[in-house]
């Protein structure tokens, strides 16, 4: 494990010197010696001794430094002429806890020495590639900018400790990179700028993993990942001997327990909250307390040959590119440093460690499997990414496809004949005439256009749904018909609703459905039932239009499998929705690549659904990226809540404090990451509870015509349980009507990551939608995971005891589902919001519903949907539900509702973004109200974080480039098109065939 902090001064250097209290002078040195050090370039130049002095400790963080020609002060002047400056940074390794008691209670020093190479090894990578310091610079202009500058020189001070708050046994070290640095070419020393740090917390606690696994491998034992970021135990250590070596671990889950809190946020408050002065104790002391605990547990068969515990296969290059698969179904490029630390934490168990990863991703760039790309501002993803030739040829192909595009699909010939249709029937000509100009310019695209692929590029709430009912009626006097698809079973019941198009379904299961005319795919078949089953479905297809809504939300590989579906049937494919609201949750962003590509697309502009003037223009400011000017318009339904972040008086930073005599027990955390946790905790109670107080002042019935959204699921789940807690005190919720039902909960992980073990973990339910006969398991039957090893995982079937063995290189992923379990109390007037579609009882994933009544003698539920129909179903039969007062973003794209409360955290810098905000205030139709914990802080947060997904190709490669024969010759052949100085069109080669 690894936890980082700042430290804002040398206030309190002296606690991390534990020997002072209980050492005599002479065992102080000895014990300074033994576990301290500085490393790094900068120690050797320094000609600073081996173990770490108090003194020289306190001046380097004081940014005092001894050069030949005397001190030289570090820090920036103050108007007052002294200098500041934040002393380093505290980066804390902390050893598995069956490592530490082998360590620290039986004393194997070679483990300890374990530990120590690992912390030397990564602190020589941060050295190497993460040490930066700021450089200033004016342009020709005149303005002032600021770069960072890699120095690859560094100090770092070490100090080993071996027991955690609570006395138990915990090796662990503070490596703490001291502010100053140096560039090759100067004399003078420089202070360090330490983002790229924080930045790589996660690779570099992989990294610190990975060369501790790797050598306990070496020594003999057997590595067990526990979680799945990485962290791992000693394989068969006793479970027991390690609970009772955690009593701090075991009084935070005693005060989660009391609070009713299970989450990671809240494990952080409750550690910082709850944490207490750590009392000295000699060492002989401690260990005979701890021999006397572990002396009933055998420890002596933990090693086996080491002949038996290295595999040479698979090769770490078979390692990357299972990493490279897991990144590249959700981007489709991706950062060397995710790569890295994917493949690190995907593979603990099998001893690699970031030289063998950083050498074979050196020769995969060689061989071209891996490609550099760079990418400019546009996405805000900046620098220096990686590709594969899959995701390039698979851009490239959807290009492709335009240009071979057929032009003979056009519905009427001309607009005069559709016009003269439209004359024919005065129903469709009074309801066409009541149409935007946009309205009618989208469906006179999708009748009179010769291209087989079109788009519709809609706002919301521009009726894009509406103006697809009167195209189907238009579309049926030519005797054809809609064939509707969407990525979500709401947004097609929608479309039958709304639009009544009734030949309809999700793209996941059209893809499925017609998957055999992909280009790969039903070789084997026989050619002449190839040939006949080919022409019988082109023959069912000759009358249809395929319409995709939503297509923003549609990944690079799911489009391109569409499109080559609707080139091989010969059928006209309509591409609708809106590149400015969500994007899918895979990679690519194909809608917006193929607009930019030259596809031919209408614009839908005016938009209906806003009867607000002020938040209508906050939307269409919002949708050409006017942040600033979209707050102004509706800054009377901004509320910022009152936080430390936002006050003008903020406090100075904290500092490393020892205890005073004062106050013995108060102690000042030094952990960076705790305290802003703590602070993101509190403020996010503050937001909640304006939240709240914004949404119980509305009357009732506003309310229930109120959605309150906000990105984040944990945000989500609070605001959930609050509204409940104050609709109960209301009395609108019956607590004395009421039932407890056991939910699944979906784990959200992609299909790669269910081929490793470590993704399950015990009493995990696996519900498989296909039929396994050489497993016995029947599609829809949900087992409990009750084991795994390296490469399967052990299942069990209710109500059975026979044991399932399921080798996991044996499944295609996509059959399967994992879930937790978790209670969720249901009452009487409940509101609630299903998380997966129910065919038995026509149950629509996001869909909401009310709880009519609740009879426990009788087990069932009655519920009152959202077309008003009622059902009653079994209580056992609702296992996928959630609260549904509040909603993320995402459930609510395409949902309408007369009033918003749009939640939005400036510090979630991951899920705070313009795509974000769009979508949240576009849903209201009279307000919007945003709630936020910093005005100024979410505005520069959303206008730098734009929320696009990655394109490997860039605009500029996606448009005109590709007009000439010789350009597009090029793109084939993998060249890369770019800009040159001037602003020319070039290819940079980068050839997928070398």
């Amino acid at each position: 494990m690894l936890s980082l902090s700042k430290l804002t001064s040398s206030a309190g250097a002296s606690t991390y010197f534990e020997v002072d209290d209980y050492y005599t002078k002479e065992e102080a040195q000895v014990e300074l010696e033994r576990t301290t050090s500085f490393q790094g370039e900068l120690a050797k130049e320094l000609q600073l001794p081996n173990f770490v002095d108090k003194q020289t400790f306190k001046d380097l963080l004081d940014g005092k430094v001894q050069t030949i020609n005397g001190f030289q002060q570090l820090g920036n002047f103050k108007k007052d002429g002294t200098k500041e400056r934040s002393a380093g940074t505290d980066m804390t390794f902390s050893a598995p806890k069956s490592l530490s008691i082998l360590a620290e209670v039986l004393g194997k020093e070679d483990l300890s020495k374990i530990h120590d190479n690992a912390v030397s090894r990564t602190i020589s990578y941060i050295e190497q590639n993460l040490i930066t310091t700021q450089m200033g610079k004016r342009d020709g202009a005149g303005n002032f900018s600021v770069t960072l500058e890699q120095t690859q020189k560094a100090l770092f001070a070490t100090f080993k400790h071996n027991t955690s708050r609570n006395l138990d046994p915990q090796l662990h070290t503070h490596a703490i990179a001291i502010n100053i640095t140096k560039r090759n070419k100067e004399t003078k020393y420089r202070s360090t700028e330490f983002k790229k740090i924080f930045e790589n917390k996660l690779l570099l606690g992989a990294i610190y993993r990975g060369e501790l696994a790797k050598d306990l491998i070496n020594q003999g034992y057997e590595i067990h990942q526990t979680n799945i970021d990485g962290r791992f135990e000693i394989k068969n250590f006793p479970t027991e001997l390690m609970d009772k070596f955690s009593t701090r671990r075991a009084e935070i889950e005693k005060v989660l327990a009391q609070i009713g809190k299970d989450d990671a946020k809240s494990s952080a408050t409750v550690a910082l909250n709850t944490r207490h002065r750590k009392v000295q104790t000699r060492r002989e002391v401690l260990q005979a307390e701890w021999h006397n605990t572990a002396k009933d547990y055998d420890l002596s068969n933990l090693q086996t040959t080491k002949e038996n515990t290295i595999k040479t296969e698979p090769t770490t290059k078979d390692l990357i590119n299972h990493s490279i698969s897991i990144l590249t179904e959700k981007e489709s490029a991706f950062t060397k440093e995710n790569l890295i630390k994917q493949t690190l934490i995907n593979n603990i168990e099998k001893g690699i460690t970031i030289t063998d990863v950083e050498r074979e991703i050196q020769n995969m760039l060689s061989e071209r499997t891996i490609i550099q790309v760079f990418q400019n501002n546009k996405t805000k993803k900046e620098g220096i990414l990686y590709t594969t030739k899959q995701e390039i040829h698979r851009e490239l192909q959807l290009i492709k496809h335009l240009e071979t595009d057929r032009k003979d699909k056009q519905i009427f010939t001309s607009k005069e004949e559709l016009q003269s249709q439209i004359h024919k029937n005065n129903n469709i000509q009074n309801k066409f005439n009541l149409l935007t100009d946009g309205q009618k310019e989208a469906v006179n695209h999708i009748l009179i256009s010769k291209e087989q692929i079109v788009g519709i590029q809609g706002s919301a709430g521009t009726g894009k749904t509406y103006m697809l009912n009167i195209a189907r009626e238009l579309l049926q006097e030519r005797g054809k018909e809609f064939i509707a698809i969407a990525p979500s079973s709401s947004a097609t019941k929608l479309l039958k609703d709304d639009a009544n198009i009734q030949n309809n379904n999700t793209l996941q299961h059209f893809l499925m459905r017609y998957q055999r005319y992909q280009p790969t795919v039903g070789d084997s078949q026989n050619p002449i039932n190839k040939e006949q089953d080919l022409n019988q479905t082109k023959e069912y297809f000759k009358n249809k239009v395929i319409i995709l809504d939503e297509a923003s939300l549609v990944s690079n590989k799911q489009m391109l499998n569409l499109i080559n579906i609707a080139k091989t049937l010969d059928v006209k494919l309509i591409l609708q929705g809106d590149t400015k609201q969500l994007s899918s949750v895979e990679a690519g962003k194909p809608f917006h690549q193929l607009q930019q590509a030259g596809m031919k697309t209408v614009i839908m502009k005016d938009i209906l659904r806003q009867q607000n003037q002020d938040l209508k223009q906050a939307v269409e400011l919002t949708i050409s990226s006017q942040i600033k000017q979209a707050f102004q318009k509706i800054q009377n339904n901004i509320i910022e809540v009152e936080t430390s972040n936002n006050k003008d008086n903020q406090k100075p930073p904290l500092e490393i404090s020892s205890y005073t005599n004062e106050n013995p027990h108060k102690e000042y955390s030094h952990n960076l990451q705790e305290q802003t946790e703590l602070q993101n905790n509190n403020t996010k109670e503050q937001i909640i509870t304006k939240t709240l107080e914004t949404y119980f002042n509305l009357p009732k019935e506003e309310r229930n015509k109120t959605l309150i959204l906000t990105p984040a699921n944990e945000t989500r789940n609070e605001i959930n349980a609050k509204v409940r807690e104050e609709l109960i005190k209301r009395g609108e919720l019956d607590k004395t009507t009421n039932t407890t039902i056991n939910v699944l909960k979906s784990k959200n992980i992609s299909d790669r990551e269910k081929l490793f073990a470590t993704s399950y973990e015990k009493g995990d339910i696996v519900i498989f939608n296909k039929f396994y006969k050489s497993l016995n398991i029947k599609a829809g039957e949900k087992l409990k995971v009750i084991d795994r090893d390296k490469e399967s995982i052990i299942l069990q079937k209710q109500n059975d005891n026979h044991k399932t063995i399921l080798p996991l290189h044996t499944i295609n992923p996509k059959t399967l589902e994992i879930y937790t379990t978790e209670q969720r109390e249901l009452l009487k007037n409940e509101q609630i919001r299903f998380t997966k579609n129910d065919k038995t009882h026509n149950l629509i994933n996001s869909h909401t519903a009310k709880v009519l009544d609740i009879n426990n003698k009788e087990n069932t539920i009655n519920l009152k949907l959202e077309n008003n129909k009622t059902i009653t179903l079994p209580q056992t039969d609702l296992k996928h539900f959630d609260y549904a007062y509040a909603s993320t973003a995402y459930s609510a794209q395409g949902k309408t509702a007369n009033n918003v409360i749009a939640v939005l955290e400036s510090y979630r810098k991951n899920l705070t973004n313009q795509q974000t905000f769009y979508v949240e205030i576009s849903r209201a139709k009279n307000q919007a109200f945003l709630i936020t914990d910093n005005k100024e802080k979410l505005q520069q947060t959303l206008e730098k974080q734009t929320g696009e997904k990655i394109s490997v190709l860039t605009e500029k490669e996606t448009t005109k480039s590709l007009s000439t024969q010789e350009q597009n010759k090029s793109l084939e052949k993998g060249n890369k098109i770019s800009d040159d100085k001037n602003g020319n069109i070039k290819t940079k080669d980068f050839d997928l065939e070398r």
